[in-house]
């Protein structure tokens, strides 16, 4: 990235969050130079191209101002809906509650998958900035890798612009979202299952998204708050973790079995996502091991493959649908606002629900009475 766009985007940032409000003076070309340690000829490219953006003006002997920007003309009629998948697994429900959103808004839906990259949704980002938009739905991936700060900006330069943009299963600051407190589910995954009796416990993440972060941080936390409890004084509690790697994932299955086949497996795992929990079923089916009888199975999404009749997973609900055409609506609630400085943003947050099936049994006598403060 050049200075240009270093200095370009920063001051992006400062429109979109109103550090610099409209009709403020820009620091001038001097402090701008020092700041970012280049030249003003950097600077003025920058400039240059905020000003051909509409986004500032410039007052002779003065310098340059933040302008007013306006919300996209009623005619545009484009909503821009990007998400890591558009197919398979849990998103076809979000696709069609949001495109059904969408169109009954008189709007159309412009459908982009990232495929959970970073690369790919900035190209994504900057087509779309080339042509005009009535506002962006987004389920990130820029909070997640190094050097995806460059998306934070793009998505900011729509927000300067006047253009909406509400953000899917993330919570980012300035920004409208809805979301999955997923950290709160991580919580009760943990609870559930030591409340099943269990007290060797396993968690099976991998990388590839925020929420799997943020479930397993989430499992990590109540289990120790529960280890220290006065309850569980006295008594053996244990955890391990079968960590998977996006990049690795002709490893996963090597990785599954040997974890199933040591000696000190747990008697309970939680997988961050139904995908995982099937890939366990299925090589725990082929070492010849029972669920729940050898392993309890606590999966998160519900998504459809758990719908088989050979598997009745317990398993946490992401609601896609009701995802989808809410985020929708709170788009379009912020259209109906306007543009208000400073900005208006909400947060929607979205608390898990446990669906329970028959892939998590009892593993003690239920006498043993678990006890702990609620958070």
């Amino acid at each position: 990235m050049s200075k240009a766009d270093t200095i370009y985007f920063w001051l992006i940032e400062q429109f979109a969050t109103n550090a610099i409000a409209v009709g403020e003076q820009l620091p001038s070309e001097h402090t701008l130079s020092v700041r970012f340690g280049t030249s003003r000829p950097q600077v003025r490219e920058a400039l240059a191209r905020l000003f051909h953006e509409g986004l500032i003006e410039t007052r002779r002997g003065k310098g340059s101002f933040r302008k007013a920007t306006s919300l996209p003309v009623q005619s545009n009629k484009d909503i821009a809906v990007i998400l890591p998948h558009l197919s398979g697994y849990v998103y076809p429900a979000l696709v069609e509650e949001a495109e059904r959103a969408i169109r009954e808004k008189g709007f159309q839906a412009l459908f982009s998958c990232s495929g959970g990259s970073h690369h790919t949704e900035a190209e994504v980002l900057k087509r779309l900035a080339e042509r005009p938009l009535a506002g962006i739905l987004i389920s990130p991936s820029f909070d997640l890798f190094p050097g995806s700060s460059e998306n934070v900006y793009l998505l900011r330069q729509f927000s300067a612009k006047g253009i909406p943009v509400v953000i899917l299963d993330h919570q980012w600051e300035s920004f409208s979202c809805i979301y999955l407190d997923d950290f709160r589910a991580g919580q009760r995954a943990a609870r559930y299952l030591l409340e099943k009796g269990h007290r060797s416990l396993g968690l099976c993440s991998r990388s590839g998204h925020t929420p799997f972060v943020l479930r397993s941080q989430g499992f990590k936390t109540a289990y120790l708050e529960i280890q220290k409890s006065d309850s569980f004084e006295g008594k053996e509690l244990s955890v391990s973790e079968l960590y998977l790697p996006e990049e690795q994932r002709q490893e996963w299955k090597g990785l599954i079995k040997n974890y199933l086949a040591s000696p000190h497996r747990p008697t309970a795992l939680f997988c961050v996502n139904d995908i995982l929990a099937f890939e366990v079923w299925q090589e725990a089916t082929a070492l010849g091991l029972r669920i729940p009888e050898d392993i309890s199975l606590l999966g998160f999404d519900n998504a459809p493959l758990i719908t088989q009749p050979d598997i009745k997973l317990t398993t946490f609900e992401y609601p896609a649908g009701f995802i989808g055409r809410r985020g929708v609506q709170l788009l379009f609630e912020l259209l109906e606002q306007g543009e208000k400085y400073p900005p208006l943003h909400h947060t929607i947050t979205i608390e898990p629900i446990l669906i329970e099936r028959s892939s998590v049994s009892y593993k003690i006598p239920q006498s043993e009475e678990i006890v702990y403060e609620s958070p």
